[in-house]
């Protein structure tokens, strides 16, 4: 591609770069205000909110806060006075209230994501959920793969597989893509639904050719989204696929510490490419998309960490349990160390976006 043609598709991806890095700033301005919105409730002297990071761009003092949009729309902050001179007083620091109060304000962030992510739920769900793997309606295998696994158990185009070892997988793509993917050279009994009629198949996995210690059928799937549902309807059903959403991002985290791999995570670069590439299929892709992040974002801040909501939880409870604040040298410290833990978890999350992005 020479430097013309790079132009021009920059040019015309523009607008769609645009939505992405909106979309995902929208997200992180939704979780400060939730923390924002608490401390305001529970009189903490909040000097500013910022929309974006970085430079200044705009800014409006509206009561006691300056508001203010800064140059990178990526992100978002909320500055708490801490300064008990500046505040007005000790009893207008977040440290002068009660500890349920505390925990109220450190998990507003969390709560107002999820919030988000159930609204855009139920718009989703009234309108109609876009088909992915992750969410899908009735998924069908579009071709099979010549000498594959699913060639020589008997499978056929237009099949659709509803169980694997009596397990559902109906209506449930991601369900059925992880098994396949979790047992290399496993014979199983697949459940089938051809032409209306459900069969039985036994079937023996290969192994992933790019993953040896991956499983492979040898289909191509085909899925729908999920169909539109009244108001009634959506509002259960916009309750159920977040607490799904919300267990496999709990599950997905719990796979860092377990299985001590992070390659299925993507961080900030890959967050906004996929925004990008879900704002060019349209908005209900990126309203889809706005979702997961919304979710994640809740799940990764409950980890009690440093930096991270949890961490603040945990440190929040220890001195309400040792009835006086820790000693501030040792929090900081423990904050440097877990900021720079973070640092090296989003450098190789880069990197690992960089190389599927870009050379994959």
């Amino acid at each position: 591609m020479n430097i013309i043609d790079l132009l021009t598709t920059g040019y015309q991806k523009l607008p769609y770069l645009i939505a992405g890095i909106l979309g995902v700033g929208t997200v992180v301005t939704v979780h400060e205000f939730g923390h924002f919105i608490f401390a305001k409730l529970f009189n903490v002297h909040i000097p500013e909110f910022s929309i974006g990071i970085g430079p200044k761009i705009y800014s409006k003092k509206i009561g006691e806060t300056t508001f203010c949009i800064s140059a990178l729309p990526v992100g978002a902050y909320v500055a708490a006075n801490q300064d008990h001179e500046t505040a007005g007083g000790h009893h207008r620091t977040i440290q002068a209230k009660k500890y349920w109060q505390k925990l109220i304000i450190v998990s507003g962030g969390v709560l107002f994501n999820l919030i988000f992510a159930y609204l855009l739920l139920l718009g989703l769900s009234m309108r109609g959920i876009p088909a992915s793997p992750l969410l899908s309606g009735d998924h069908l295998i579009e071709q099979i793969v010549p000498h594959g696994a699913a060639a020589k158990a008997g499978l056929k185009a237009q099949d659709s597989i509803i169980s694997i070892d009596e397990v559902s997988v109906e209506k449930n793509t991601e369900k059925l893509l992880t098994l396949i993917s979790e047992n290399p050279q496993k014979t199983v009994s697949l459940g089938i639904i051809r032409n209306g009629e459900k069969i039985t198949l036994p079937c023996t996995f290969d192994t992933n050719k790019e993953d040896p210690l991956k499983g492979s059928l040898g289909i191509h799937i085909s899925f729908s989204g999920i169909a539109p549902v009244s108001f009634p309807h959506a509002i259960i059903q916009a309750g159920t696929i977040l607490h799904l959403l919300i267990v496999k991002n709990i599950a997905q985290i719990k796979s860092i510490f377990v299985k001590k791999t992070a390659k299925n995570l993507s961080g900030p670069l890959g967050m906004i490419y996929m925004a990008i590439d879900s704002a060019s299929k349209g908005i209900p892709f990126l309203l889809l998309l706005l979702v997961l992040i919304n979710v994640g974002l809740a799940v990764l801040n409950i980890i009690p960490l440093p930096i991270l909501d949890g961490g603040h939880v945990l440190i929040y409870t220890i001195e309400a349990i040792i009835g006086k604040p820790i000693n501030e040298t040792i929090q900081t410290y423990i904050s440097y160390v877990a900021l720079g833990l973070f640092a090296l978890l989003f450098t190789y999350l880069t990197f690992q976006d960089t190389i599927r992005i870009f050379f994959s």
